[in-house]
């Protein structure tokens, strides 16, 4: 399922309430599901045709074109959503991508497009208190 369409952040929180669950059904969900034995066998055959890990795990591929878009594949949810500032959940921890006046053009359970004046993108670190 893909929403087309600029997101803006007036709309952003129904889409991001209603979507809780829909998000959570990303590649992390699909990989828990085949731990046992189909994921032995996924395994063993990209090992053997030596395929790269970013088509076999769930490794974040981030696509920055110009100044003003951004393509993010394999992601596991959006966690915040603001104009300036847009996390998502990953499978290497949380990545926010920064900006200005920025939208989510598409949005899937794995892919999301953001538009808009970004300037930093960059993997939080969580810290202890």
């Amino acid at each position: 399922m893909l929403i087309q369409g600029a997101i803006t952040h007036r709309r952003a929180a129904a889409y991001i309430g209603g979507m809780d669950a829909f998000c959570d059904w990303g590649a992390g969900m699909a990989r828990k599901k085949k731990r046992n034995g189909f994921r032995v066998l996924e395994d063993w055959i990209a090992a053997s045709l030596d395929l790269p890990p970013d088509l076999t795990e769930a490794i974040p591929r981030v696509f920055w074109l110009g100044r003003d878009q951004v393509h993010i594949d394999n992601h596991r949810g959006v966690s915040l959503f603001l104009p300036e500032r847009i996390r998502l959940e990953t499978g290497q921890g949380p990545m926010e991508v920064c900006g200005n006046n920025m939208s989510m053009s598409k949005l899937s359970a794995t892919q999301v497009e953001i538009c808009g004046e970004i300037t930093s993108i960059a993997f939080v670190t969580k810290t202890k208190a």
